[in-house]
């Protein structure tokens, strides 16, 4: 999972977002652009006997049991059928009245680091290569679902689900719900008696006095002036609900949780031996 965050362009929720946009393909325009990734995905995905929906929904699980799945000249899949999406509807997502698919695909691509042109449609990145991997996300994921924190898990669906919808309270809400979570399961997962201690708070503080959280690094400290009560108090100035947020705020505070989470999470495999 982490060589394909590293190796491609764009993230998962950002390739399915551009699959539904395909339904809109007949079925020989669909056939067309399968025959340009290679004649043997035609098999993998089915032909024009079976429904668009059910070959895109084929498309999808050749994605996801096959991230390394590469077309002819060598680009990974699931980057073609983006650019390839938006190739085919750049005249559309520029304009002043997108549909609702079309809205979320323009967020996503954003959120990866990209923005389609008003001027010509194309596609241009607003970000550096190494500035964040666009599944970071995909990563966090699959590292919480092996752990087992459900909630964590829970709350960075939900946010992430909201953003894309640009329900920016509930995004900002669930983020920081998230966070939250994920140091509580961390603290939880290795001092198990930990669960009973009262507050998040607590739990945090016994992270650091452990070494978990490093005060070398500022990452705590006893006069709360230290990077993770600092996050903790950013993401949400005035609690769960400050008020009026907008995109590029919400989608600050996710670009800074998410790596930081991943820091976490790649430091709690490191004690315990995964």
């Amino acid at each position: 999972m982490d060589q394909i965050a590293e190796q491609s362009a764009y993230s998962r929720r950002t390739v399915v977002a551009a699959i539904q946009l395909m339904e809109r393909l007949s079925q020989a325009e669909l056939t067309r652009c399968v025959l340009t990734w290679g004649g043997i995905f035609l098999d993998k995905i089915g032909d024009d006997r079976i429904s668009v929906t059910r070959r895109l929904n084929n498309l999808i699980k050749l994605i996801d049991n096959d991230q390394k799945c590469k077309v002819d000249g060598g680009d990974f899949l699931r980057d073609r059928i983006v650019d390839q999406v938006v190739a085919c509807y750049s005249k559309q997502i520029p304009g002043a009245a997108l549909s609702h698919d079309e809205e979320i695909f323009r967020r996503l691509l954003e959120y990866d680091g990209f923005r389609i042109t008003d001027r010509d449609g194309t596609l241009r990145r607003i970000l550096p290569c190494d500035a964040r991997s666009p599944n970071t996300e995909d990563v966090i994921t699959s590292r919480l679902s092996k752990h087992g924190f459900a909630t964590a898990q829970g709350h960075l669906k939900q946010a992430m689900d909201a953003h894309s919808r640009g329900d920016w309270a509930s995004a900002n809400s669930q983020i920081r719900s998230f966070f939250e979570s994920l140091l509580d399961e961390i603290a939880i997962k290795l001092y198990p008696s930990s669960s009973s201690l009262p507050s998040s708070e607590n739990r945090k503080s016994l992270l650091a006095k452990n070494k978990f959280l490093l005060e070398s690094l500022n990452e705590w400290g006893g006069d709360g002036k230290n990077y993770i009560n600092g996050l903790w108090k950013r993401l949400h100035p005035a609690g769960s609900h400050p008020g009026l947020s907008d995109e590029d705020d919400s989608t600050f505070r996710i670009q800074v949780v998410l790596p930081t989470a991943d820091l976490l999470l790649k430091r709690l495999d490191a004690i315990i031996g995964t």
